[in-house]
């Protein structure tokens, strides 16, 4: 349940153009610090595309970023 709402404010604090690129795959709290981790999404228009070849995954990257704003 306390995940749920983890969920709901990663979506609320993260800019609304980043849910249309990458999928929220983790949320882990600390006393201090929220850690949200994100996957990139297959852009659909290039998955069929014979000429696009995936380069595979790299590494984490830590974003820090505050205050929240709007």
């Amino acid at each position: 349940m306390e995940n749920d709402y983890l969920q709901a404010l990663a979506q609320v604090v993260l800019p609304t153009e980043i849910l249309d690129y990458f999928s929220i795959t983790g949320i882990a709290q600390t006393a201090t610090e929220i850690h949200i981790s994100l996957d990139e999404r297959m852009n659909k228009a290039l998955g069929n595309d014979a000429h696009f070849e995936s380069k595979g995954f790299m590494a984490a990257v830590n974003v820090t970023d505050f205050p929240i704003r709007d």
